[in-house]
């Protein structure tokens, strides 16, 4: 996994995307998205196939994911740092994947700071405050999937996408 994803970052830098939180855009937050709009990213499969099929086997196929949020690669680059934050629900939790971990890297979420170790997974509720900063000397990138919480019900889960997809609909529309 982790030498694809380095050959994609090295050799298909453009399939990277500065990550848009709510309205704004990080530019030394990238991200390459394997699933998005409640549907894999089939240009992914070829960049990153081992991330890929896992994700398609372990979360998509067994309906874990979340259709309403996303799985990427989550790349910040050296000096990068990512506010504090809540995020808007509790219907998810986040499962980092660290990957790439240089030291000087770090993460906080709810008062409490941890470092990635690479091959192994964070999980945390994101609508605990969270922050995470990059003071290494090259990039770090975790695979980031959204899982629903596990004390969502079935029916809950049902409900949630139909009211957040009509949601997402009317403001589209304007």
């Amino acid at each position: 996994m982790k030498d694809e994803l380095r050959s994609a970052w090295h050799g298909r830098r453009e399939a990277f995307f500065d990550y848009e939180h709510y309205l704004t855009t990080q530019k030394d937050w990238q991200a390459l998205h394997l699933y998005r709009g409640g549907r894999l990213v089939e240009e992914s499969a070829a960049l990153v196939p081992t991330a890929y099929r896992a994700l398609k086997d372990t979360a998509v196929e067994t309906g874990v994911i979340c259709p309403l949020l996303e799985c990427h690669f989550s790349t910040l680059l050296p000096g990068a740092v990512i506010a504090p934050h809540c995020d808007l629900w509790n219907f998810s939790i986040n499962l980092h994947l660290a990957v790439d971990i240089p030291d000087g890297c770090s993460i906080t979420v709810a008062g409490e700071t941890r470092s990635w170790e690479e091959g192994t997974c964070l999980l945390f509720d994101y609508s605990f405050e969270h922050a995470a900063r990059n003071e290494g000397d090259r990039p770090r990138t975790c695979l980031l999937v959204d899982l629903w919480h596990p004390d969502t019900t079935i029916p809950e889960r049902h409900a949630l996408v139909a009211l957040i997809t009509e949601i997402r609909r009317l403001m589209e529309s304007g």
